[in-house]
């Protein structure tokens, strides 16, 4: 479903299914901050990360799932979360 003989369907629609979680997080946890006017869009923002993590996704499979769900799922968190306080510069 994902990689090189990825389904290109799927891949829409979890990608879209993951920008949809993210943008009514961002709306609720940083509705002040999207009001700056050198701030990118919150669009790029949510498209960014759930590209970031389909792409993690795709790498744990082609490494063969060399660590457990739960470890990718922990470093995609840090990564998610590095993402938005550097890109919403906030203070973690």
């Amino acid at each position: 479903m994902l990689g090189a003989k990825a389904d290109p369907l799927f891949e829409q629609r979890f990608r879209q299914k993951t920008e949809k979680r993210f943008l009514s997080w961002f709306n609720q946890a940083f509705s002040e901050r999207m009001c700056e006017p050198d701030a990118p869009p919150l669009d790029l923002k949510y498209h960014i990360i759930a590209a970031a993590g389909c792409g993690a996704i795709v790498w744990w499979l082609e490494q063969e799932q060399s660590c457990s769900p739960e470890q990718l799922a922990h470093w995609l968190n840090q990564f998610i979360y590095d993402i938005s306080v550097s890109s919403l510069k906030l203070k973690g």
